[in-house]
Order: structure tokens, then sequence, then C-alpha cells
């Protein structure tokens, strides 16, 4: 367990720019985040927090002057107990349902659920709350993934990637630059009883150089996804899509732009709360 120090953040109540604030803080360095009344707590690994970093972020525009935060630094301890008083099971579309082994009261439509997915979270994103992990997973719920190779890229707690194998992919490689994500991610598997088709690595897009995959999830930041785009779109076979989620609608040109300059054509768009999931195939 290593040591983190948490931001504890208050200023408006936008929802919408408390998100993009988090998003930013999530770019910086952030790992995870939760709910604390009117503020919300943003949490770094010590050895990746640079104040200088983080003052700049709040120092930005739209930022500066909205939002304010206090520093207090955390010894290790059991993140899974900071879960547990956090994470409800969230259902999907009404086919799929996220819950964890310590969760007393499931809701009963589980049992006529298409999916139900129980993981156990650490300082790992995908519990099924976020907007964009409900993005991500309606898109994979809609898609025909049977017999299909499947890459989850920041695969967090492996949720995108494990649902994917519950719906048949013939194998699931995850990847997160997170050590303790891919750890928990191939916990998660085998939890779930796909952990015989679920490789989870610990890396980040050149992981996948000479690979080959007929589906790519992506639910990363608009940075990344720029960035990495171009390497998605070589590692998917042709005919191949990629589901790509992590950024606002007024980022969709921008995510246009690099999928188009890597040979992909946009097939599916879908938002919710100003987050947006972009689908894309390789023809």
């Amino acid at each position: 367990m290593q040591d983190y120090v948490k931001l504890s953040v208050i200023g408006s109540n936008d929802e919408t720019m408390r998100d993009f604030l988090a998003t930013e803080l999530a770019e910086a360095g952030a790992e995870a985040f939760d709910e604390d009344g009117d503020a919300f707590n943003a949490y770094v690994p010590c050895a990746l927090f640079d104040a200088e970093r983080f003052d700049a972020v709040f120092d930005s525009e739209p930022f500066r002057g909205i939002f304010s935060r206090s520093v207090e630094r955390l010894p290790a301890r059991n993140w899974n107990s900071v879960w547990e008083s956090n994470f409800e099971p969230v259902i999907v579309a009404g086919r799929c349902v996220v819950y964890a082994s310590f969760h007393k009261d499931v809701p009963k439509t589980e049992h006529s659920m298409e999916h139900s997915i129980l993981i156990d979270p650490r300082m790992t994103f995908g519990t099924g709350h976020h907007e964009t992990t409900r993005l991500c997973i309606e898109a994979i719920l809609d898609e025909t993934i049977e017999g299909k190779t499947t890459l989850d890229m920041g695969c967090g707690t492996g949720v995108l990637g494990i649902l994917a194998a519950k719906r048949g992919a013939s194998s699931v490689t995850a990847i997160d630059n997170d050590p303790a994500a891919a750890e928990n991610a191939a916990e998660n598997a085998a939890l779930n009883g796909v952990d015989s088709r679920f490789a989870a690595l610990t890396g980040d897009a050149s992981t996948i150089a000479g690979r080959k995959f007929d589906l790519v999830l992506a639910n990363i930041n608009r940075n990344v996804l720029l960035n990495d785009t171009e390497k998605y779109a070589e590692t998917l076979r042709e005919g191949g899509a990629l589901i790509m989620s992590g950024f606002y609608a007024e980022d969709v040109p921008l995510l246009m732009e690099a999928a188009e300059a890597s040979g992909l054509v946009k097939t599916g768009e879908s938002a919710l709360k100003g987050w947006t999931a972009l689908k894309f195939e390789k023809r």
C-alpha cells in the first residue's frame, strides 16, 4: 500500500464544471474521487503529487477563483473501506447491474437482467457511476462481440473488459498504467468467472504494438485519446471497432479529426450530462 495526498475541493455546484475539473485533476495525477457533501475529494499517490502542477490547474481558466482546496497527506490504508462507503450498485440501461461483494442489498432486478458484474474496486476507476463508464457499458451492450478479440485500454477495475467477456469475446486484454489497477482488474475477472479469457497487463499504448484486435475500448481522457488514437487504429483489424469515451461534447471535433486522420470512420455517438462516447470502424 502507498501513501496518498487528498485534495478537498470546494466551489461551484455546477456538475459539469465539477466533472471538468475532476478530468483535469485526473490528467495531473489524481487516481480516484469521492463526494463529500458540497465538496469532493481527489486522491493522488504521493509519488505522483506535483504541487505546482495542481496549483496550475486551479489557477487556470475556467477554474480560477471558483474552486478552493485543502491538501492533506494520508498514510497507507485499506482503500476498500473508502469505496464501501461511496459505491452503491449501478444499473445501466435496465440491462446490466454493477455491484460489489460487500453490498447487502443488490437490486432484485439483477436476476432478470442480461448481465451482472461483480467488482471489488480499489483506488481504480470504473464502478459504473461515472457517465463515461455508463456510456461505454451501453455501447458494449449494443455491440456484437461474440468471438471477438477485445482490448480494454485504461481498464481501471476491468468492468468494460469483463462485460465484453460476458458477452462472448474470445479474449480480453486489459491494460492500465497503474499496476494496482491491472491487478484489481485480474481479480475482478476471476470474481466473474471470465479469467480464462482475460489478461491484465501494466503499460500504455506502446504495450499493444504488433498486436491485433477486433474491438478496442478506451475510456480514458481527451489528451491520452488524442495522443493514442493512431495506435488504436493500427491495432484494429479491418472491420474492427473502436469505442472511446472520457471527454466532453466540445471535444468531439478534436477526436473526430484524430480518428479520421488514422483512417477510422465514425459510426456512432451518444451523450450523457455533457460527456460523450464515440464509435469508429476501420474500413
